[in-house]
């Protein structure tokens, strides 16, 4: 990084008690704190103190950091965090709130609802959402934000008041109902019955397999939420999805090479993609039958354990860790050896939009934990769970301890390293919510708190414990603007809006949740994914549904065990 940049980074939104408190300094000066340097956590209405020393991490992407963790603190409140640097100079944090939940409590009714209000207004449709921060309206971002609707729904609807919970339940109709425009208009225009155009007007005719696995597996979770309250929604929603799932096995094609962008799957021009389904879409898919399974829709049980079984097939084994940056247990995006997935390769850059459109949800192993927990006594059950720990200690645990903030990287390039940013078409704020909701239910699975920690952390990037906001940062970002002083880097929360700090979106509706950093420049592929590249130099403004529903599912299933979920005996049947 050629600007000098230095910054004391921490929550914006708060920290839960339960989790250590984690503040980070960043600067582009390797000795810019003392080995050994000091730090003080006080209570200033009550008193009392909490003293530790600073942990030097290194470099990573461009700068060195040093991580100040504050651990035991029981009392909510609003703390001050003071220490100094190798010059002398203050490093002080004023009102840093301690409150049990406080992500989800702060949030959760903004970002939930009041935005999704005003989205709604804003649909040129009249029904869904303005999904970003120009006037679209995409099956994918819809899906995610009915997905995300429903995990609050199911992790916490007791703990919202009836008329919180009744404007929920609006908005996943209003999502739901949405998609099944989108399913009506392929039909109609003779693409199969059960497929769906990805975005009504524009993209009519662009029919993509991705979308009707994510609106398979949101009708069917919305079906299987609402079965008692809104047995008729339920119905129609059941049938919805088991019909984009009929058309997904029986006529749908891979996309092969249409819309895959090499440079995202870090693989050159003479790679030869394979004609065959992304792990992602099967991880969706696997997802979709074991919620339409519990909505007892026949079939989808053993549809479930066979697109489990593909997946299983493509696990990176430890013997070629060396090949993959030392890690190992994540999944090949096809059969056989080629890239392996990436939490996070969405872009539209191509025309015709294609397999790349909308792929936001490269880990998404919870259908492989729900198949653990649901079919304990199963003959695979073993295998899943074995899978599942190799992931969760061959990839994701170290992957994340190789960042100061432990978060996800965009995952592993071979001999080009393990990349954060760079090579993003735009940031992936999403992908720190989606980690959230899995590495909590690894922590639940395999009892191991250190998942928690690393769930908290993800959620917290997007809440202002990140790299911060800079003046290069802020010269790549379209409409938002700050004045901030020249080598500064300063804590922002991306949700629009919410914290101490918080930085815009287009729309500037409060609430909404940012694209956030990434390395080059907003909507372009113009960065190769490399650690070499790797910096979040680059702020990325535009806001967009789809981390708003990660960022849902992420703090909702955060708070504890999963919510029970109905058996196939009381469920609302087919109405197909």
């Amino acid at each position: 990084m050629s600007d000098p940049i230095a910054g004391l980074l921490y929550s914006q939104i708060g920290y839960d008690p339960r989790r250590p408190v984690r503040v980070v300094y960043r600067s582009s000066d390797p000795g810019a704190i003392a080995p050994g340097a000091p730090f003080r956590w006080t209570d200033p209405e009550r008193g009392g103190e909490v003293s530790g020393v600073w942990s030097g991490f290194g470099g990573w992407c461009g700068s060195f950091w040093w991580v100040a963790e504050v651990k035991g603190v029981r009392r909510e409140g609003d703390y001050r965090f003071e220490s100094v640097d190798a010059a002398g100079h203050a490093l002080t944090a004023e009102g840093v709130r301690v409150e049990t939940d406080v992500l989800w409590r702060k949030t959760h009714e903004i970002v939930a609802l009041d935005q999704l209000e005003r989205r709604a207004r804003l649909a040129k449709m009249k029904v869904g959402w303005m999904d970003a921060g120009m006037p679209w309206q995409e099956a994918n971002s819809h899906a995610a934000m009915v997905l995300g609707l429903v995990d609050l729904l199911v992790q916490r609807g007791s703990m919202l008041s009836e008329t919180s919970r009744d404007r929920l339940i609006r908005q996943i109709f209003n999502g739901c109902d949405y998609l099944a425009l989108l399913q009506d208009e392929a039909t109609k225009r003779g693409h199969g019955d059960g497929a769906l155009s990805h975005m009504v007007p524009r993209y009519e005719d662009d029919i993509l397999p991705a979308d009707a696995a994510k609106a398979a597996a949101a009708w069917a979770s919305a079906a299987d939420a609402l079965h008692a309250t809104h047995p008729d929604k339920s119905r129609e929603y059941t049938g919805r999805a088991a019909r984009a799932m009929e058309w997904l096995t029986n006529t749908a094609t891979p996309l092969g090479e249409r819309g895959f962008s090499r440079g995202a799957h870090g693989v050159d021009d003479t790679h030869k993609v394979l004609t065959d389904w992304p792990t992602s879409d099967l991880l969706m898919r696997c997802r979709a039958a074991l919620a339409l399974d519990r909505c007892g829709e026949s079939g989808m049980r053993d549809e479930a354990f066979r697109l489990a079984d593909m997946v299983l097939a493509r696990q990176a084994p430890q013997a070629r860790a060396d090949a993959h940056a030392g890690l190992f247990g994540h999944f090949f995006t096809f059969d056989g050896a080629g890239p392996t997935e990436k939490a996070w390769t969405h872009q539209i850059e191509s025309t015709p939009i294609g397999a790349d459109a909308g792929a936001t949800f490269g880990h998404d192993l919870l259908p492989l934990i729900d198949l653990v927990e649901r079919f304990g006594e199963h003959p695979e059950a073993a295998r899943w769970r074995k899978a599942l720990h190799q992931f969760a200690y061959g990839y994701l645990k170290p992957a994340c301890r190789m960042s100061p903030f432990l978060i996800t990287p965009v995952g592993e390039y071979g001999g080009r390293g393990v990349v954060w940013f760079a090579g993003l078409w735009h940031g992936m704020n999403a992908a720190y919510g989606l980690t959230a909701a899995l590495a909590s239910r690894l922590a639940r699975l395999f009892d191991d708190p250190e998942f928690d920690a690393i769930a908290d952390a993800n959620l917290q990037w997007i809440a202002g414990l990140n790299a911060g906001l800079t003046p290069q940062a802020m010269r790549a970002s379209h409409l938002f603007s700050m004045d901030i002083p020249a080598g500064v880097a300063l804590p922002c929360s991306m949700i629009h809006g919410v914290g101490q700090r918080w930085a815009g979106g287009w729309t500037t509706i409060r609430g909404s949740i940012c694209n956030g950093f990434s390395t080059g420049d907003q909507f372009k592929s113009d960065v190769e994914p490399a650690s070499a590249n790797d910096s979040p130099i680059t702020f990325t403004d535009e806001d967009w549904i789809t981390h708003t529903g990660a960022w849902l599912s992420g703090t909702s299933v955060a708070a504890g065990p999963p919510a029970v979920r109905r058996g196939a005996d009381a469920c609302a049947g087919d109405s197909r």
